[in-house]
């Protein structure tokens, strides 16, 4: 992929998550971990391999649980 790509699947996702982190009254702290766990993984990995929305999720869930919000 290009990195202008790249970058802007980085930002709907992120996007994404803020936006779903706010509409489930989730802590900013879980939305700001979700976000940190989604740009970590994706320095290591490619987005062709693994697509970027359902990564999103995953980074959501599991700070939810690394945060401890229920």
């Amino acid at each position: 992929l290009a990195v202008s790509e790249v970058a802007r699947q980085r930002q709907e996702a992120c996007s994404f998550l803020v936006k779903l982190g706010s509409s489930l009254s989730l802590p900013q702290r879980t939305i700001t971990t979700s976000l940190l766990y989604f740009h970590y993984y994706f320095a290591f990995h490619s987005m062709k391999r693994f697509p970027p929305m359902d990564m999103a999720l995953t980074a959501l869930l599991v700070a939810s649980k690394a945060e401890e919000t229920y």
